[in-house]
């Protein structure tokens, strides 16, 4: 008859480490393997125990659970770390879903894994701190700046200068030449009409960065204190 027990307390019994086990029973003691469990009451095992003169226990296997079975939406219900309202550095992202024995196969132990995540703490605070300090020596500036005082405002107006602007300066081109004008007045037309489009972009331009360099100023400022 099977006796089953989990890997750790075999080699709790044998008095070595989960390692030695998990090695033997890739090893030697691998037909004795049940699943996650080992069959203590193997040939191979009861030889592996006599050799370290262990004597095999009796253990009491475990009772079927009475309890009902779980409501299934319980499942659906589970949180993961994208539920949880803190904010988690992006490079623990692939620790948060790993299970004890991963980690003490990469870190060794629990204690390790502490330390590990310790210094990626501290990381990310000199990191936080670093960006603040170029922030505020002016040799850094967040995409939000770029997005909406440059990128969005070119694009607008580039927009505006290949439809609108381009129908109004071939209207125009092409009633001057009907009239008669020479290619000194067209070309002042044209640069007047690109003007008109430029100018305004650069303004608009001043405002927003000017507004959004004072928001980022007042919330630096702010976390300083």
């Amino acid at each position: 008859m099977s006796n089953l027990v989990k890997k750790i307390d075999f080699a709790k019994i044998c008095g070595v480490t989960p390692a030695a086990v998990t090695k033997a029973t890739a090893g030697p003691l691998k037909p004795a393997l049940v699943g996650k469990r080992i069959d203590i009451n193997h040939p191979l095992v009861r030889d592996y125990m006599q050799d370290r003169d262990i004597t095999i226990p009796k253990i009491r296997q475990k009772e079927p659970s009475k309890l009902p079975p779980r409501d299934p939406v319980q499942k659906s219900e589970k949180r993961t770390y994208e539920d949880i309202l803190v904010d988690i550095p992006e490079d623990l992202h692939d620790y948060l879903q790993w299970t004890l024995i991963q980690i003490y196969e990469k870190f060794g132990t629990i204690e390790r894994f502490d330390t590990f995540l310790d210094a990626v703490k501290t990381i990310e605070m000199v990191e936080d701190r670093r960006i603040k300090n170029a922030k505020s020596a002016g040799v850094l500036v967040s995409r939000e700046l770029i997005r909406i005082g440059i990128v969005e405002p070119i694009d607008r107006a580039f927009h505006q200068l290949l439809t609108d602007g381009a129908k109004t300066m071939n209207m125009r081109i092409h009633t001057m030449i009907k009239s008669g004008s020479d290619e000194e007045e067209t070309e002042k037309m044209v640069i007047d009409n690109l003007t008109s489009f430029i100018k305004p972009l650069k303004s608009k331009m001043k405002r927003e960065l000017r507004k959004i360099v004072q928001v980022e100023n007042e919330k630096f400022d702010t976390d300083r204190a």
